[in-house]
């Protein structure tokens, strides 16, 4: 092989190493969200234990409460952006990984699909999608505003497209996922009868 060719096979092994190295320990950054959710459970505590003695009253809980679901609802969608992004590659860019590197992988990446990213968006935006109208509901009863049923039909509506989605979504992956069981079934037991 010329000279040119493997220093330009050795580059692009490089170059593929460094982008998986850094899609891999971008995780880190979601860090800080987890962080931030310990101590709020930490505060919230604290306030609970402060209502329960009588020296707060129960609407800085609900407050404490609704920053937190706030939190927990920034961190479900940093959450869905990293693994989208880190999945994404996995199947489309290095679908041909070779196995020294797998054992690197987070857990939520060695089986890895398009079907499977799919399916995880599609809960994740109806965690999200639930998270809001909980942060909602409790912003309500904290105002005492009165609800305005149109607005909010059509938020539970919305709501309700996302569980289906994902209902549709994990049924056709659930599907694929016995097609695959079968053919390696199949695999295996044409390999034991051919020996």
């Amino acid at each position: 092989m010329p000279a040119f060719l493997t220093w330009y096979r050795s580059l692009c092994d490089r170059s593929a190493d460094l982008i998986e190295e850094i899609i891999l320990k971008s995780r880190y950054l979601l860090v800080p969200f987890y962080l931030v959710l310990l101590f709020d459970i930490l505060t919230i505590m604290i306030d609970f234990i402060k209502m329960m003695v009588g020296t707060i009253e129960t609407a800085i809980l609900m407050q404490h409460t609704l920053q937190a679901l706030e939190l927990l609802d920034i961190t479900m969608m940093a959450n869905l952006i990293w693994l989208i992004s880190a999945g994404s590659y996995y199947v489309f860019v290095d679908n041909s990984y070779p196995d020294r590197l797998r054992f690197r992988r987070p857990r939520c990446l060695t089986h890895v699909s398009a079907g499977i990213l799919k399916e995880k968006m599609a809960g994740s935006i109806v965690g999200i999608s639930s998270v809001y109208l909980l942060e909602l509901f409790m912003h309500l009863a904290i105002a005492n505003e009165e609800i305005r049923w149109e607005q909010m039909g059509g938020l539970l509506a919305l709501h309700l497209v996302f569980i289906l989605g994902y209902l549709a979504f994990n049924r056709a992956n659930g599907a694929d996922h016995h097609m695959h069981d079968d053919a390696l079934k199949e695999k295996e037991h044409a390999g034991e009868v051919s020996h």
